[in-house]
């Protein structure tokens, strides 16, 4: 986590591990998913972390007990993709499905789904308004989506490769755009 208390990882023999720092004995560990954990992330006020994996399943957990919080099977294919929005009330996931859902950050439940991928979905990142999310797969560019209407708002097209992942400016005007061939684009 941010603060440094917390350490999240995530791994193939299907475990998710919550290290405290403060504790000698590494924590919290659960194999509740049903195969590879294949992600983590920490909600940006630091009480719950989300995990999912090739199990297609979604949990979010409470950072201090390490209770899981909720559990919603949001697909049958495998997630490549959480990651919260900046005030925390939301939550993207995406995966092999082709398909960017927007969740309710407290319960889990699906708000919206985003579809226009034709590819697996492997990255997903937030502008810092959470007005902007941007996905991208194997296809050569990045969708654009508003989270509150589920509309697409654009494409970017990339240059000569494929896009790896991608982050916004800190005043959400731009959007770099790592390549597999090596570059960055603006």
């Amino acid at each position: 986590a941010p603060t440094g208390r917390y350490v999240a990882s995530a791994s193939q023999d299907m475990t998710l591990r919550l290290w405290d720092t403060a504790r000698i004995d590494g924590g919290v560990s659960d194999r509740g998913h049903r195969g590879s954990v294949h992600l983590v992330a920490f909600a940006p006020d630091h009480a719950t972390l989300a995990s999912a994996g090739k199990d297609g399943v979604l949990r979010l957990w409470d950072v201090r007990s390490g209770a899981e919080r909720h559990r919603l099977q949001v697909s049958d294919q495998p997630l490549n993709a959480v990651t919260y929005s900046p005030d925390g009330a939301m939550l993207a996931t995406a995966g092999d499905d082709h398909v960017v859902r927007i969740h309710d950050a407290r319960t889990g439940a699906t708000l919206r789904e985003l579809s226009g991928h034709i590819l697996p979905i492997y990255h997903l990142g937030w502008s810092p308004r959470g007005d902007r999310v941007a996905s991208n797969s194997s296809e050569p560019l990045v969708r654009l989506w508003d989270p509150h209407t589920g509309a697409q708002a654009g494409e970017i097209p990339v240059i000569d490769s494929f896009p790896g992942s991608t982050a916004f400016s800190p005043d959400g005007r731009s959007l770099a755009i790592a390549t597999f061939a090596g570059g960055v684009q603006l």
